[in-house]
C-alpha cells in the first residue's frame, strides 16, 4: 500500500514538474507610459517581465537588436544556468532565446554580430534563429557588420584574460565564411585604445603606437611607439586630431605630426614623468595640448597620472611656449575656451589662462567643505524649464556665467571674477539624451520629456531613471522588467491648426 501511495504521489508532482520547467522566459503586458501633450491622449508601451533580473545587456545599433542576460544562479549539474535573449527592435518583439553557463561560457554582441564563446571555442551566431552558424579561429577585437569583416587573432590559452605574450599577428576574417582575408603584424600587449573609424572601411588603432587599418584589404601604416600605455596605466595618448591634410597625434613621449598616407612630418618631444591622457586643439597656427593627468588603469578605473599642463607647439614642431597647470597630482575636472582665453577646473580651484603668453589672468581656490567638490563645466546639453513652461538650454539662455556641477549635486553659477552668482540643485534641471533636426529628448528622475527644437512640450513619459533612446524607441530595464515604448506616433503627431 505504502508502494502504490508513493507512486501515486510520483504521478501527482510530475505534471507539476514539468509545468515548472515549461514556464515561459519572460511575460509581457502593455502599459501606460505616459501622456502625449497634443493630442492628449496616453502613451502605451510593452512591458516584458522575466523570471529573474537581466544581469545585463546591450543595444546593437548596426543590426538593429537589443541582447539581453538574465542568470538563474547556480545549478550543481549545469553551472550557471543563463540565458541569452534577443529583441528586435524593428518588430518589437524577443525572436530567440538560447541557455549557456556564463561561468566557462559566454555571448557577446559584437557591431552586428553575436560570437558565442563554449568551452575554448568561438562560434558565430545566426541574427535570427541564434543558432551556430560557423567555428571561428580567431578571437574577434572588432566586427563590422556592414562590410562583413571581423579584425582578430589566433585564439591563446589565457591571451584573453592575461598579457602572456599574445601573438600580434593580426588577421582581417570573412564573417560568412570565417576565413581569412588578410593579416598583418599590430601587437596588442595591453589591448586597443582610441578606435576611431576614418572612413566606412578605414579606422585609426592605439596600441603600442598608432596604427591605420583598411578593414578590407589590410594595407595602412604604422607609427611605432610604446609610451601608450603600461602594465597598469591605460590610454596614455590623445585622440587623432585631423586639420585638412595633416594629422596630429600625442603619445606620453611626442607629439607626432603625419599626413594622411602615415608619413611623418615632424615629431616633438613632451615630457614622460608629466604627460598622461590629453586632447589636441587647433589655435591660430599652432597645435595647443591640454593634458589631463589622469588615465585609465586596470579595470577601466580613472586614476591619477602626470601632471596637468598646456603646451603650444608651432606647425612646424617648435615648441613655443608650455606652462604647468598644477603643481599637485591632480586630475583637471574640465576646461572650456573662451576667445582666447582658457577656464580651467579642479576639485577647488578655478584658473583662466591668456591662450597668447599662458599668463594668468584670474584664480580662485574655494573653501569648500570637506565632502565637496567642482566636477565639471556645464554644457549645453542641460535644459531648465522657463515661465511659458518651455524649456531652453541653460549656457545658452546664459552666456553670461559659467555654470558648473559641484560634488553636493549641485549646479553653480560663477560670473567671469568667479564670485558666486547662484546656486540650485540639479534635479532641477533636464539633461539632454537625444536629438535629432526636430526633437530633443530632456530628463528629470524618472520623467523624459519631448520636445520640439522650439523647446515646446510635445509628451511626457515615465519610465524610471536610466533609459536608452534608439530608433524611435526608449527602452527600460529595472531588475527583471524590461519596459519598450515606441515613439514613432508621437514624433509623427503634428500640431492641430489653428482655425
Amino acid at each position: 500500500m505504502k508502494k502504490l501511495l508513493i507512486g501515486l504521489s510520483l504521478l501527482a508532482t510530475t505534471p507539476l514538474l514539468r509545468a515548472q520547467e515549461e514556464q515561459p522566459d519572460f511575460q509581457s503586458e502593455e502599459i501606460v507610459a505616459g501622456r502625449n501633450l497634443i493630442t492628449g491622449e496616453s502613451i502605451k508601451g510593452t512591458k516584458y517581465i522575466f523570471q529573474k533580473n537581466i544581469s545585463d545587456y546591450d543595444i546593437d545599433s548596426t543590426a538593429n537588436l537589443m541582447t539581453i542576460k538574465i542568470s538563474k544562479g547556480w545549478i550543481a549539474s549545469v553551472g550557471y544556468d543563463s540565458k541569452f535573449m534577443v529583441y528586435d527592435t524593428r518588430k518589437k518583439a524577443i525572436i530567440w532565446t538560447k541557455k549557456y553557463n556564463s561561468m566557462n561560457d559566454d555571448i557577446v554582441p559584437n557591431n552586428g554580430t553575436i560570437i558565442y564563446w563554449k568551452k575554448n571555442k568561438a562560434f558565430t551566431l545566426d541574427l535570427e534563429t541564434g543558432e551556430e552558424k560557423l567555428e571561428l579561429k580567431y578571437r574577434l577585437y572588432l566586427s563590422d557588420f556592414r562590410n562583413k569583416v571581423g579584425l582578430g587573432y589566433p585564439s591563446q590559452a589565457l591571451s584573453w584574460l592575461l598579457p602572456v605574450n599574445p601573438t600580434p599577428d593580426l588577421k582581417g576574417i570573412n564573417l560568412n565564411t570565417g576565413e581569412k582575408i588578410w593579416e598583418r603584424n599590430l601587437p596588442r600587449y595591453y589591448g586597443w585604445f582610441n578606435i576611431r573609424f576614418d572612413s566606412d572601411s578605414t579606422l585609426f588603432i592605439v596600441s603600442e603606437g598608432l596604427h591605420y587599418i583598411n578593414i578590407l584589404n589590410g594595407k595602412g601604416w604604422d607609427i611605432s611607439d610604446p609610451s601608450t600605455a603600461t602594465y597598469n596605466a591605460h590610454n596614455i595618448n590623445s585622440p587623432v586630431f585631423i586639420d585638412s591634410l595633416q594629422y596630429y597625434w600625442a603619445s606620453r613621449d611626442k607629439l607626432w605630426c603625419f599626413n594622411n598616407k602615415g608619413e611623418i612630418q615632424w615629431s616633438s618631444p613632451l615630457n614622460p614623468d608629466l604627460t598622461s591622457s590629453s586632447y589636441l586643439y587647433k589655435k591660430d597656427s599652432a597645435i595647443l595640448l591640454i593634458n589631463r593627468g589622469v588615465v585609465r588603469g586596470m579595470y577601466n578605473y580613472s586614476i591619477p597620472y602626470g601632471k596637468p599642463y598646456i603646451a603650444k607647439i608651432s606647425t612646424n614642431g617648435d615648441q613655443e611656449n608650455f606652462k604647468l597647470l598644477s603643481k599637485k597630482k591632480e586630475p583637471l575636472e574640465g576646461f572650456i575656451f573662451d576667445k582666447d582665453t582658457l577656464l580651467v577646473c579642479f576639485p577647488k580651484k578655478l584658473i583662466k589662462y591668456n591662450l597668447k603668453d599662458f599668463s594668468v589672468i584670474r584664480e580662485k581656490e574655494f573653501k569648500f567643505k570637506s565632502d565637496e567638490k567642482l566636477d565639471m563645466f556645464i554644457g549645453s546639453q542641460v535644459y531648465k524649464q522657463k515661465a511659458d513652461q518651455s524649456f531652453v538650454s541653460l549656457t545658452v539662455s546664459d552666456s553670461t556665467n559659467l555654470y558648473l556641477l559641484n560634488k553636493g549635486d549641485n549646479i553653480v553659477a560663477y560670473d567671469y571674477d568667479f564670485n558666486q552668482v547662484s546656486s540650485q540643485k540639479r534635479s532641477d534641471f533636464f539633461i539632454l539624451v537625444y536629438r535629432d533636426k526636430n526633437y530633443r529628448i530632456i530628463k528629470n528622475n524618472d520623467k523624459s520629456t519631448i520636445i520640439d527644437k522650439e523647446g515646446k512640450s510635445i509628451a511626457e513619459i515615465n519610465m524610471g531613471k536610466f533609459v536608452q533612446i534608439y530608433n524611435n524607441a526608449l527602452y527600460q530595464v529595472d531588475k527583471n522588467i524590461l519596459s519598450v515604448v515606441d515613439l514613432n506616433a508621437i514624433l509623427n503627431d503634428k500640431k492641430p491648426e489653428k482655425k
